[in-house]
């Protein structure tokens, strides 16, 4: 099992709001993985929420 810590210069508030806008998933993905929202997302996440994307994580395929 790999765990990793990384200290932000936000508040866990402005922390939450951020990761919780599904908006953002593009954001926190790596570039060379071309990921692309297919359907509607919500402003904010919620549970059993689905949420539909494309990526290539491996050589573009």
């Amino acid at each position: 099992m790999m765990e990793t810590t990384q200290q932000l210069s936000i508040t866990a508030s402005e922390a939450w709001s951020f990761f919780s806008n599904a908006g953002n998933l593009s954001s926190i993905t790596p570039p060379w993985m071309k990921f692309e929202v297919t359907g509607h997302l919500p402003e904010h996440m919620y549970p059993g929420m689905l949420a539909t994307y494309r990526l290539k994580p491996l050589l573009g395929v």
